[in-house]
């Protein structure tokens, strides 16, 4: 029976049992294990699965997840896989990677969900398993591009076998982390659209509202709307969707993350902070956002924020937020350097040139650029190419400036962005 109220000690002691049960286990021993073959045991393996499905998508029952998603790894252990397995493995995975901070053990059971998944003689798990895994366990670790092929095959394994609703999040999804990780954005945007259209003809409402804040910052940075730092437009209103009944946490904090992006990238460095702070609220309540890609532009764009005011205001009242927020992208950068590290070393130099240290700010700025155009973030270069150029400017270093303007603007054309091309143009050039 499960308990009637979940407690901290409750989840502490499923995961304990959970853990002494799987040390007894090898990798080996847990890729190959027996399939269930008890009828009552597959069917509270079925009954537990819905339960795990719901308290994961229920934002006042998430705290069950870890307990529904123990007791579906024990019950496996101990009897055997089943069709539900792979999905409770996943799970567990997103216990340890989002809720317990285990990355590395979460890794492991997102590797072995995929693993069972292979064993399986249907696929009409897939989309509902690699959603799970290539959102929030792999990203974690692997570089976040790898994410995207196997998301769109989640699209399409999804449609053809009637899971339309892990299809259309695996499409939310795709389209979430192309656009963060820079993908070219005339392309992703028929992507989006395409998708969008999918969404309305197979019911999916609340999939569709979701993507909105995604799809409406492509368009501003395409050029595509009249005001570019604000949510309105084609697809939506953010002061309509955030004030609307249908709005989650998960949304609210979508929306004020991709805001907080396009503030900075506008140089609207206090709107970017008053957003930002909103989007911490929503990322600390239930329903909020655990998810690596939104909780990294989140943290790494609220951090240039505050670095940017720091400088022109005084460190007193950023310094707590800095301190924080450059202490997380450094342990994520240990933990993915192909996601993190160009992040990091940009906030290292804002950080370098706010305390006065310009030898280490440009040697910082140099390895930002480097590290995003090695790794493949194109937005990120030009980014770092342009606060690189501005560190150049003010220190009165005019050519080198302009070198680096050039080059940031290069990278925003190749990007498609732009609404930023013409800032450049407009700011620097």
């Amino acid at each position: 029976s499960l308990p009637v109220a979940v407690t901290n000690a409750v989840v502490k002691q499923e995961i304990e049992m959970t853990e002494l049960l799987l040390s007894r286990e090898t990798d080996e021993s847990l890729s190959n294990m027996k399939v269930m073959e008890d009828a009552e045991k597959r069917e509270t393996m079925r009954f537990l699965g819905l339960l795990c499905l719901y308290t994961y998508i229920s934002s006042e029952k998430i705290c069950y997840l870890p307990v529904v998603a123990c007791r579906m790894v024990r019950l496996s252990i101990m009897h055997g896989i089943c069709e539900e397995s792979a999905y409770c493995f996943s799970c567990y995975g997103i216990v340890l990677c989002g809720m317990l901070g285990k990355h590395a053990e979460g890794y492991r059971f997102g590797l072995l969900s995929l693993s069972v998944l292979e064993r399986l003689p249907e696929m009409k798990h897939l989309a509902l398993i690699y959603v799970t895994v290539f959102v929030a366990i792999k990203p974690w670790v692997e570089p976040i591009q790898a994410c995207l092929p196997p998301l769109k095959r989640a699209i399409e394994v999804g449609l053809n076998t009637g899971d339309i609703h892990h299809a259309m999040l695996s499409a939310h999804a795709y389209a979430g982390i192309a656009l963060t990780s820079g993908q070219a954005l005339g392309p992703l945007m028929a992507e989006m659209q395409m998708m969008s259209k999918q969404m309305i003809e197979y019911n999916q409402s609340l999939v569709h509202t979701w993507s909105k804040p995604g799809r409406q910052t492509a368009l501003n940075l395409l050029g595509l709307s009249a005001y570019p730092t604000k949510l309105v437009g084609e697809e939506m209103d953010e002061e309509i969707l955030i004030n609307s009944l249908e709005t989650s946490n998960h949304i609210a904090f979508l929306t004020y993350s991709y805001r907080a992006w396009l503030e900075y990238l506008f140089e609207e460095y206090q709107q970017a902070w008053f957003t930002w702070e909103k989007s911490r609220k929503e990322r600390n309540s239930p329903g909020g956002s655990n998810l690596f890609p939104a909780l990294c532009i989140n943290v790494f764009y609220g951090c240039l924020a505050a670095l940017a005011l720091a400088r022109a205001e005084g460190k007193a009242k950023y310094k707590v937020a800095i301190g924080e927020t450059m202490a997380q992208m450094k342990k994520w950068a240990a933990m993915t350097p192909w996601n993190c590290a160009n992040k990091l070393a940009l906030m290292e130099a804002e950080n370098a040139f706010l305390e006065g240290d310009l030898s280490s700010a440009a040697r910082y700025y140099g390895c930002a650029v480097d590290l995003a155009a090695k790794h493949r973030f194109v937005h990120e270069q030009a980014l770092a190419s342009e606060r690189s150029g501005k560190f150049h400017l003010e220190t009165g270093d005019g050519a080198e400036a302009k070198r680096l303007f050039k080059r940031a603007r290069d990278c925003y054309i190749q990007w498609g962005a732009q609404s930023k091309v013409k800032h450049i143009e407009d700011c620097y050039l």
